[in-house]
């Protein structure tokens, strides 16, 4: 397989993207039943936790976010020279349609490490639960459907769903290494908090955009090969994630705080 990246390492040059496809079209549905798993799992250890007080974990949370940090920017290096030069050198047609990408040693590899940690992620939320932190629905609910649709996706793997995938590593690049300055108690301006929710919800909204281009593409008559199933799903997920995120960044960033109320003495 060729390579946009100037070096092509033997593990990836090794990698065969036509059985990792095969395998996610043949394992796919692992992915719902260990959201099914994950979900009972965390709300009853939440409900164990209640009575009980919370574990501090701040060294093992710091080398967890560490860890993904450090694997995300991994993802994205890897991949953004073939993304880079479908767009720049090819077309934003070309960028969503293509299969291309399949073909390029790096980005196929590390497009399906990237997938397969999916599963890994769904450890965040062991640590919100055993700090006994507030678990909100779109932790939980964008956590499951990411999964689902990473392993879904990969049954077609065209360039939307790398679109998704490209986009989201380089957010999580951000995302993880913030968590661990937090966790390493390293003080972060407050406006980090907000570029980070907004990166969020503009991820939401080109997702969006492109999965609607690629539809505008097949009915032109172009070869973009997105199937209706997939279109649906995607853009159902998108659409909420777009509507719950941006409602997390008006109540913790916009909305006025309720003015707190003196103790009586």
């Amino acid at each position: 397989m060729a390579g946009f990246n100037g070096t092509v390492y033997a593990f990836e040059q090794q990698f065969d993207s036509s059985k990792g496809m095969e395998w996610f079209q043949d394992n796919w549905l692992i992915s719902i039943y260990a959201s099914i798993i994950y979900v009972i799992f965390i709300f009853s250890a939440k409900a164990y936790m209640s009575d009980k007080p919370p574990f501090q974990l701040r060294g093992a949370l710091a080398a967890w976010s560490g860890l993904m940090a450090i694997f995300s920017i991994v993802c994205t290096v890897r991949v953004l020279p073939e993304f880079y030069d479908s767009i720049a050198n090819q077309s934003f047609q070309f960028s969503v349609c293509s299969t291309r990408f399949q073909h390029d040693a790096p980005t196929a590899l590390w497009l399906h490490l990237y997938s397969f940690a999916k599963l890994v992620e769904l450890g965040d939320t062991v640590f919100i639960v055993l700090r006994k932190q507030n678990l909100i629905f779109l932790h939980w609910y964008h956590h499951t459907t990411v999964f689902m649709y990473s392993y879904y996706g990969l049954i077609d793997n065209i360039g939307v769903v790398r679109y998704f995938c490209v986009v989201n590593m380089a957010v999580h690049s951000l995302m993880y290494s913030y968590y661990t300055l937090r966790a390493l108690r390293v003080r972060v301006p407050r406006v980090v908090n907000i570029f980070i929710t907004f990166i969020q919800i503009a991820q939401m909204a080109v997702g969006l955009f492109t999965n609607v281009m690629a539809i505008v593409y097949q009915r032109r008559g172009e070869d973009c090969p997105l199937k209706p199933l997939l279109f649906v799903f995607t853009m159902l997920m998108y659409a909420s994630y777009l509507v719950l995120f941006s409602h997390f960044f008006y109540v913790a960033y916009v909305k006025p705080k309720a003015p707190v109320k003196a103790k009586a003495a």
